[in-house]
């Protein structure tokens, strides 16, 4: 493993904001400012807020999160378990062009 290799895994494993998550509650949520992210299960309000102000070059007004804990699944392999998850809900004065717009 190359050392730019290594270098992009150690950032990617300390980054808080993972993934935005797009669904169609999510995209209304957004005409009003209120953007839904996919987060670090350990990242705390502070990190996702200061990560989003660097990616973003936007404002942070609050942050909300909720953690979705893991549970059993049963599929025709047997018992299967869900991973641990986290999602942040960032309220922020920018325009983000991530979200799809949605008309009335």
């Amino acid at each position: 493993m190359s050392a730019e290799a290594t270098k992009t895994t150690i950032e990617r494993k300390q980054r808080a904001i993972l993934a935005p998550l797009i669904t169609f509650k999510t995209t209304q949520a957004a005409q009003r400012k209120c953007y839904t992210f996919l987060v670090r299960p350990s990242a705390n309000k502070y990190e996702i807020a200061k990560e989003f102000e660097s990616l973003f070059k936007g404002k942070v007004t609050r942050v909300n999160t909720t953690a979705d804990r893991a549970h059993k699944r049963s599929t025709k392999k047997g018992k299967v378990r869900k991973s641990d998850g986290k999602k942040a809900f960032i309220y922020s004065d920018i325009d983000l062009d991530l979200f799809p717009k949605l008309e009335a």
